[in-house]
């Protein structure tokens, strides 16, 4: 949950220096202030950044490493940010799996609403949601797997167990995982051939492709039901998407 988030994330970080990094980032960029409060206990530090938003984190983090106009120095800081973080959502999510009411939800889901020519989108990272789909429901990763007759799952923001490699490959815990900030900067390119980086959807074509599958799915369904997504305010490709779509018959909140 988003009040949980940076206590449980910074508490399970492999890397010490990777907690530090993110921790000092988030007291300096967050909270105001000049370094982080060196006689504060480590639990009262953390529980100063319930109120920190993560998507606002993710957007600010990955639009300062790719915006023209961003500074060399904040640039190079953003980027080291953002790999930290990168580096241990895998080590963090991993640790959070299917459970006994994941999985009867999932399946009263998969049962009463989710027919074979559906398709699912789910924004999230982690893989609760496809793991808690019943063993007899067949599913694949639609743009990165191809398989037929059987449920796509559409992940436009990436997932923890994409590794961040062309093509994507699928892993339990991969080196750097592939993941897509919310942030209307999805689309945008450097110009002059340089290298991409991670966060954007032009860093890999499969991703693109996931982006384009959701869109023609969204265009010829006959029913659209979100639920839990928040519309974070900076994925303005997203707003506008469902601007056009007119026919959102339902938004259920996170349960």
């Amino acid at each position: 949950m988003q009040s949980t988030f940076w206590d449980t994330f910074l508490r399970f970080c492999r890397s010490n220096q990777n907690r530090r990094r993110i921790e000092s980032f988030l007291f300096r960029y967050f909270k105001g202030y000049a370094r982080v409060p060196a006689r504060m206990k480590s639990s009262k530090r953390r529980a100063m950044f319930n109120d920190v938003n993560v998507e606002e984190v993710f957007t600010f983090l990955s639009e300062r490493a790719r915006a023209p106009s961003t500074t060399p120095q904040l640039k190079s800081h953003a980027t080291r940010i953002w790999t930290a973080l990168v580096a241990e959502l895998p080590n963090v999510f991993s640790r959070f799996r299917p459970n006994t009411e994941t999985r009867a939800t999932y399946r009263k889901l998969s049962k009463n609403f989710v027919r074979s020519r559906d398709t699912i989108v789910s924004f999230n990272y982690d893989t609760v949601f496809e793991h808690s789909l019943p063993s007899t429901r067949r599913w694949h990763y639609e743009g990165v797997i191809d398989q037929k007759k059987s449920i796509g799952v559409l992940k436009p923001h990436g997932s923890i167990n994409w590794r961040d490699s062309e093509p994507i490959q699928i892993a339990d815990s991969p080196d750097r995982a592939l993941v897509v900030a919310p942030t209307h900067l999805k689309f945008v390119q450097r110009s002059g051939g340089a290298a991409n980086t991670a966060g954007y959807l032009d860093h890999s074509a499969q991703v693109k492709t996931v982006w384009h599958l959701m869109e023609r799915e969204m265009r010829q369904a006959k029913a659209l039901v979100f639920i839990g997504y928040s519309f974070p305010d900076a994925d303005l490709y997203f707003h506008l998407f469902c601007g056009l779509c007119s026919r959102i018959v339902k938004v259920l909140p996170r349960s």
